[in-house]
Formats: structure tokens, sequence, C-alpha cells
């Protein structure tokens, strides 16, 4: 059993509020991110219907809260030191427009919870409360969100917030002192819903927080360190958020890059193209722009590159090819082979939706192979590198759990000798080099040559995401310039009542709360960095 802290409560709102909206910056002009999110209100409607209760569930159930609340009444003094929470049911949850406005409301009704509690009840006699049962019923959150603003940049977030109980009632084991609280009844109650505005108050302390932060932030307000302290993601946003209740459209813009906080900058150009929502696709879309994966190199470089090669029948291919290496280090000799790729800039990158993943079109990019040797006298060492021009197309895609890999074109050119501990001798080395590369290419594409079922990586996890979402995709083949990633959840496009649309629900909770849970707090722990950084 682990104490309560207020990461808990507070991390679910601040994912209720990240899901509906985040900042920008001190610029004047909208402009577009590296991230675009354009999802469909009514859709995310269905999806929180899932993904609510399990996260209240594994934010609130079976942990200890330190609630430390006192009350006193005529004839009566309430004191209750710590709660611990046994179970939590919510009958329902919802986010949408209010009709006929832009304003988003997030609502959550029928919120069961029950307690035991440690503390005492004081009216005529001291009544000990040691894990009496305290049961709250129908407990009701309201908040309306919407994001006003006069440039299309800057913005606050406007509420208005309710907070409601219906009942709370304690069980007790004695059924002398259950007679006493049971006419204790209506000041008890009265007591709490006096107590409910601090719960309005914690939640509009973290709004209030949120725009003060708006109102004096920059363009890196909000970085998030996922890999590399040095190179966070930044998630501040370069437009406010747009609206559309008519199409239940909220549509998102994030700076998205992955920002050097040594030279302080992203080391890319900023995008300048608003991609548009692509009808007939996925419920959910995200659009990635070129920029953030040339950003996500840069960021990458020090840590990713040289990369190994683990394929021996490469390695074998290039020093077979170069008999000096093989007469250096004799038979015994062992060798393994590391690759780099250097940029001059980010434009080396880049997203063409008719060819796929270009890199070094312009002649701005450098593929380096580093061969290394050793034999029973000599220790691991450099023995020739190479260094070249050269560019390529990926067709890097994702559709409906199914990876599909494939290299159409590799070429090198200016192929230099850097460094030659072995002695090489003059020769055509672009021909050569080049026979090596599309050797290299054609062994990739027969591994890829049948596409790799992203299920296999954890069939238990899989078969809980399969069930709940349809048709997943990730492509650069739909818009230039941008990797679309989008998401559809099983249920949307069904003809469901809500009863029905319940009890599939309920059904996916008992069968796979457990996994939801553990993405519910990856999704918590993110956005708290991001917000709270």
């Amino acid at each position: 059993m682990r104490n309560f802290t207020t990461k808990g409560v507070l991390g679910l709102a601040l994912l209720v509020l990240a899901v509906t909206f985040t900042s920008t910056a001190t610029q004047t002009v909208p402009l577009p991110g590296a991230i675009t999110i354009n999802t469909n209100l009514k859709y995310l409607n269905n999806m929180l219907g899932l993904i609510f209760p399990i996260t209240v569930q594994e934010v609130l159930q079976q942990k200890q809260f330190n609630l430390t609340f006192e009350d006193k009444g005529f004839a009566y003094k309430i004191d209750i030191q710590d709660v611990f929470v046994n179970s939590v049911n919510v009958a329902t949850s919802f986010i949408g427009y209010i009709p006929g406005t832009n304003t988003v409301r997030i609502l959550v009704s029928g919120f069961d919870i029950s307690t035991r509690v440690d503390g005492s009840i004081t009216a005529l006699w001291f009544i000990p409360l040691k894990t009496a049962g305290l049961n709250v019923t129908n407990m009701t959150l309201q908040v309306d969100l919407n994001a006003p603003t006069t440039d299309n940049v800057n913005w606050q977030v406007k509420d208005a917030i309710i907070v409601d109980v219906t009942d709370f009632q304690f069980e007790l084991q004695s059924s002398f002192f259950q007679g006493i609280v049971n006419m204790l009844h209506g000041s008890i109650l009265k007591a709490v819903k006096g107590e409910l505005p601090k719960v309005k108050d914690l939640i509009q302390a973290k709004i209030d927080l949120f725009n003060n932060q708006m109102s004096i932030h920059n363009s890196t307000a909000f970085l998030v360190s996922l890999f590399d302290s040095r190179f966070p993601l930044n998630l501040t946003f370069t437009e406010a958020p747009q609206t559309d209740n008519a199409d239940n459209i909220l549509e998102l813009h994030l700076d998205g890059t992955f920002y050097d906080s040594i030279d302080k900058t992203s080391h890319v150009k900023q995008n300048q193209v608003f991609p548009k929502r692509i009808d007939g696709l996925n419920s959910h879309q995200i659009f990635v722009h070129q920029t953030m994966l040339q950003s996500l190199f840069f960021a990458l470089d020090q840590d990713f590159f040289p990369y190994k090669v683990s394929n021996t029948g490469i390695t074998s291919q290039l020093t077979n090819m170069f008999y000096e290496i093989q007469n250096y280090y004799g038979a015994d000799m062992i060798s393994d082979l590391e690759v780099s790729i250097l940029a001059d800039d980010g434009d080396f990158l880049v997203l063409n939706k008719n060819t796929g993943i270009e890199i070094g079109k312009h002649n701005n990019a450098s593929l380096h192979l580093m061969v290394y040797c050793q034999n029973k006298t000599t220790q691991r060492e450099l023995a020739v590198q190479f260094a070249m021009n050269f560019n390529a197309v990926l067709n890097i895609s994702e559709e409906n759990y199914y990876v599909y890999v494939n290299i159409p074109q590799i070429q090198v050119s200016n192929v230099e000798v850097l460094n030659d501990r072995v002695g090489m001798n003059s020769r055509d080395y672009n021909m050569l080099l080049s026979i090596f590369i599309m050797t290299a290419q054609q062994m990739i594409n027969d591994m890829f040559r049948t596409p790799y079922d992203f299920r296999s990586l954890d069939p238990k996890l899989m078969f809980f995401i399969t069930s709940v979402f349809s048709k997943p995709r990730i492509s650069p083949f739909y818009l230039d310039n941008f990797l679309y990633l989008g998401l559809t959840y099983q249920f949307d496009f069904m003809p469901m009542t809500h009863s029905e649309k319940k009890f599939v629900q309920d059904t996916l909770l008992a069968q796979h709360g457990d996994k939801i849970a553990k993405v519910c707090n990856l999704a918590i722990d993110t956005i708290q960095k991001a917000m709270l950084a």
C-alpha cells in the first residue's frame, strides 16, 4: 500500500486538460508546427469512455489518501485522517462541444467511491472510525473550457467548474453508533458539500498557473526530455487551438522539434505549411512534419551513430571485396562494420508522398563506412574508413499493424578513403562501393520482403490494442513533407446504443484493465513533464 500524493489527482486533471488545450509562444503570427493533431471530439468521446474509468481506477483505487478533513457543527465534530479507496466506478464520462458553441465540456457523473477511513466523530459519544466504511455516491465533475484569442496565437483558458455529490454515508460496525451517525447524516452531508469548493479551487489553481505561464512564456515554454536532456522535445503551441463545433473537430499545432538547449536552436527550418485533415481516413489524425524527423536526427546523432552492422554477411561482402584487408590481418581476422550518416543541414531529409523518405537528394548527406579488424596479435582497430556522398529513398510505412520496409534506391559518389591502415591500392572506388551498397540494399529488401507483423512484439498486449483500435496508419505517402499517423477507435463507426457500447467497454476494462493502466500512466507522466517543466 502506498501513500497518496497530489500527483495522481493533478496528473488526471492534466491528462484531461492537455487533451483539450495547451500553450503558444509570444509570437504575433500563427505558425504551423512540426506536429499537428486533428481529432474529432465525437470519436474522442468514445475513446474516453474506455480510458477514463481505468485511469480513475489506477489513480485512486487501492490507494491511501492522507486527507486530514475536519469539520464542526452543532453537537458534532468530524475528524478524518486517512482514507483508503476500495473501489471506484464511473457511470458516465463525456468530452465534446456544447451545442452551438466552441466551448469544450468535460463531464464525469455517476462517480461512486467506496472507502475505508481512519478518524473519529464526536457527538455525545466519541465514535471511532477505524476501518469504518465511507461511501460517496454520484459525484459529478464538470469543466467547461474555451480559448479566446485576439490574434489567433496568444490565448487563455476560460473555464467554468461544477463539483457536486449526491450522498455521503458512513458504515460503522456498531449498530448503536451507526444510529447516531445516521441522525447526523444531513449535517454531515451539508459539511461535505461545503468542502467541495476546495476541489474546484484545486482545478482552478492549475488552470490559473497554466494561464500565467502562457502569459509570460516564450517559444520554448514546454520542453520535455525524452532521452537526452540536451535535446528536449518542444511541445509549445505555435497557434491557438482551432475549434469547429459543426464538425466536432479540434486542431492543435505544436512546435514538435527537438531543441538543442546548448546551441539554442533545433537546427532546422520553420515549417510553413498547415496540413489539412484527410477525409475518409482515421478518426484521429496526426501530421508530423519532416522538420521533426530532421531535428530528431541531430538529437540522436551522437547516441545512434556510428551504428554497428549486425549482419555479418554485409560485413564479409565488404572485406572480401578488398584483399588488402585480408592480407594485412591474416586468416584469423575478425572484422565488423560501423556506419555513420553526416548531414550539412536538416534539408538532407525530405518526405515525398510519391517516392517516400528521400535522404541526401541535394548532395547534402554523406555516408561513412568504418571497417574494424582484429586478430590474435592485434586488438580491434580501425582498418579502413570510406566517406562518400549518397542519396537514398526509403519506403517505410505501417498499415493495420503490418510494417512495410523497402529501399528502392541508393546511390553513392565521390568516394574517399579517409583512414587507411592496410595500404589500400588505387582503384575505382565509386564503382566498387556502388556494387557493395547495391548488394546490401538487396539483402535488406530480402529481409523485409514479407511485412513485419507488429503484433508479434507482445501478443497479449497487442491483442488488446487490436481489439480497441482499428486500421492504424503511419505513412509518408499521403501528404508532401509530412508523415501521417492515423488512429481509429474500434467502435467509432459502429451503430451501437449507449448500453451496448457500455457493455463492450466494461468487458474490455475487465479483460485488459492492467494494459490500459500502463498506457495511461505513461501518458500522465509524459504530460506532467510537459506542463510542469
